[in-house]
């Protein structure tokens, strides 16, 4: 006998009177609950002066409020009742989510409310010396920038926030101060800009009637960001292909060949996801059969799409000793070139379209991923349910998959970044090959 699984009649929106969105995944055949708060606030809302603030302000909200007013009595109340509170700071929004047990939703909701209600930001120098040495894991023993994404970000977006860092720099680090945090907390923290989330074992009744008591009280404040807030912000007009190299003493040096792409708003998003997987999802796949299989000329190579609300990028990544490089690189573009010219078999394309369906099927035993399909959406795009995400995958074809590679990798959108150690001989051909595309 067949079972169909469906959450589309278990997931439930609501929105408070004071502008909070409530969303409730009821997944009855589990024994697991997540709550989550998403946030519009991220590095994307930051100045040069003040980059790191919302890193910043995400890590003092553990540090106590009027209740529970340090750091210890805060999260020991949360551990109390399952696994304790974690976040998470990107680029457009801030995340916090825990896992209580599921006999303990009720508590786990006033602590919630308790933790967002009413911070008093104390111990801010030890909290700073901690944030200053996670910077630091960033920085080489020059103190030189080596993380290969923040240098992705600079040559692609400039002096946009978006090529800003997410912990923020040393100076803007030390900058920081209560007023600021608390001034960023009422701007941002505010219910129209909240989605208040919860899936697994909880009914979508009684998670309702928790956060109207919990939350139900916050005043309406703030700055409320709109969903569309970031479209059209950033002029993505890049000509011609672009290669930035960063010395780094190591014994292997990272390559990015990053390629401009689509928003998780835009109509080609899965598509770009397939594609992402025809170079890149387990042994049988492109790239890993190619530079892994046949050559072992890397140990791990990574294709993947990072989408934002009105932008995104398509990149490669690849670790390897600095004689291989060039290679390596020339055997990716290579790759390109054969599924523009050719595009995906049909078997091929079957077979990631089965993997990524059997993806989405691990998704009805997973809590913490309704939370993010459902409840980091609103923030700026709507929802789509893993039934109509699949039908969208299932309908996908070769000619699909071959007219956004065409439209995805072009020379005029790619981005080459090298971190580590490198000869002007490497530094010279590498930009040849790029320009060669």
């Amino acid at each position: 006998m067949n079972t169909t699984h469906t959450l589309e009649n278990r997931t439930h929106l609501d929105t408070l009177e004071n502008g909070l969105t409530v969303v409730t995944v009821e997944m009855p055949h589990l024994h697991t609950l997540d709550i989550g708060m998403y946030i519009r606030s991220g590095v994307r809302f930051e100045t040069p002066a003040n980059n790191g603030i919302s890193h910043f302000l995400e890590h003092m909200l553990f540090r106590g409020n009027r209740r529970y007013p340090d750091s210890i009595l805060l999260n020991t109340e949360f551990e109390k009742i399952g696994r304790g509170l974690r976040a998470s700071t990107y680029t457009e929004h801030t995340h916090y989510d825990f896992s209580p047990h599921y006999e303990q939703l009720e508590r786990g909701m006033e602590l919630f409310s308790d933790f967002f209600a009413d911070p008093l930001f104390p111990s801010i120098e030890v909290e700073r010396e901690i944030i200053l040495e996670e910077c630091l894991e960033d920085f080489n023993a020059e103190g030189v920038n080596v993380d290969i994404d923040y240098h992705a970000c600079k040559l692609l977006y400039g002096d946009d926030p978006l090529g800003y860092s997410i912990i923020g720099t040393e100076e803007s680090i030390k900058a920081i101060d209560t007023a600021q945090l608390r001034e960023f907390f009422e701007t941002f923290y505010c219910p129209g800009n909240m989605v208040l989330a919860g899936a697994g074992a909880l009914s979508h009744d009684r998670f309702l009637e928790l956060a109207q008591r919990h939350f139900g009280g916050f005043p309406k404040c703030g700055r409320v960001i709109p969903k569309n807030h970031f479209v059209g912000t950033v002029a993505e007009n890049q000509q011609a292909p672009a290669l930035f190299i960063q010395k780094h003493d190591d014994s292997q040096t990272q390559l990015q060949i990053c390629f401009r792409s689509v928003s998780f708003n835009d109509p080609d998003y899965f598509i770009v996801s397939l594609i992402a997987l025809i170079f890149d999802d387990g042994t049988a796949s492109r790239l890993q059969k190619t530079l892994r299989e046949d050559r072992g000329l890397v140990y791990s190579v990574q294709a993947r799409e990072t989408a934002l609300s009105d932008c995104g990028t398509f990149d490669f990544d690849v670790n390897a000793r600095p004689e291989k490089v060039l290679e390596i690189a020339d055997i990716i573009f290579r790759e390109i070139k054969t599924l523009l010219a050719e595009g995906p078999s049909a078997e091929e394309l079957d077979f990631v379209k089965k993997r990524y369906a059997y993806e989405l099927e691990l998704e009805y035993d997973s809590p913490y991923k309704q939370l993010v399909r459902y409840g980091q959406a609103p923030l700026y795009s709507t929802a789509i349910s893993v039934e109509d995400e699949r039908a969208l995958i299932e309908g996908i074809t070769v000619d699909d998959i071959r007219r956004v590679a065409r439209r995805l990798f072009v020379a005029s959108g790619l981005n080459v970044v090298l971190v580590g150690p490198h000869t002007p001989k490497l530094s010279k051909d590498l930009e040849g090959l790029i320009h060669g595309f």
